[in-house]
């Protein structure tokens, strides 16, 4: 097998085959030709694009003003990283938002359709052939807002003194059917043998109010067509608006 020099396989070696690297940006209070002369370093030393993304430990102030993710200085920063990649003739990645997880500034409240949201639940016992009409139990967590949806009710079979507090999978009963206009739980349960009760879960559906980028930016629903789209209206605006020559992708930074 011919024998070859190694740096010189790595000279002849074409960008697109060559590795990229994390480029953490302390939001776009940054220098312009500080950028140019880091992306020149960085091809120099055999890198063949740059991944942006916003430094997590960025002061929260500096990500408020107007060096933060998102606004004019940063879309100039992200210009002239673009143009001297391509110069260069490497490429440029960006993180779809402003960090982990997924966020956008098109999201403007924790009503939306496109925002985070997580289940959350309560529960309570109920004695063995007790007729019940009353609240339903409670979130166990509850966040700073008055969203929430019921999404089911149901009961199993609890067996008292047992310490592990393990459920009878085949006594579930679907509740949902029996909450009336008034958000109440109206049924009798049925008998059950010496020493169990019924144990009752409610489980709920609320924004997560999860933000990032300094508390600017909600956490959008990660699974759910609205929050895609609410990440696509924002790149579009930004794509009508700016050429980025060298963009290749666009990443979820962490995942």
């Amino acid at each position: 097998m011919e024998k070859r020099n190694t740096p010189a396989i790595w000279t002849e070696m074409n960008n697109q085959f060559r590795p990229k690297i994390r480029y953490w940006l302390l939001a776009a209070a940054v220098e312009e030709e500080d950028l140019r002369l880091e992306i020149r370093q960085l091809s120099d030393r055999g890198f063949g694009g740059v991944e942006v993304v916003v430094l997590s430990s960025v002061d929260p102030e500096v990500l408020r003003s107007e060096f933060g993710w998102g606004t004019e200085k940063w879309d100039r920063a992200i210009e002239v990283i673009a143009s001297e990649t391509e110069r260069l003739g490497m490429t440029m990645d960006l993180a779809i938002g402003p960090g982990w997880p997924i966020a956008s500034p098109m999201i403007g409240s924790e009503e939306e359709e496109a925002v985070l949201c997580e289940l959350t639940y309560g529960e309570m016992v109920v004695a063995s052939g007790a007729y019940y009409k009353g609240k339903l139990p409670e979130r166990r967590k509850k966040r700073n807002t008055k969203v929430s949806k019921l999404i089911h009710v149901m009961a199993y079979k609890e067996k008292d003194g047992n310490s592990d507090k393990v459920l009878q999978s085949d006594t579930y009963i679907d509740l949902t059917g029996y909450i009336n206009a008034k958000q109440e739980l109206d049924f009798r349960f049925p008998e059950t043998a010496f020493g169990s009760h019924w144990k009752v879960f409610a489980f709920y559906q609320q924004p997560a109010m999860q933000k990032v980028n300094a508390g600017q930016t909600y956490v959008i629903d990660h699974l759910s067509r609205a929050g895609i789209q609410a990440c696509e209206q924002y790149w579009d605006k930004v794509m009508e608006k700016y050429d980025f020559p060298s963009m290749e992708s666009l990443f979820c930074d962490s995942l």
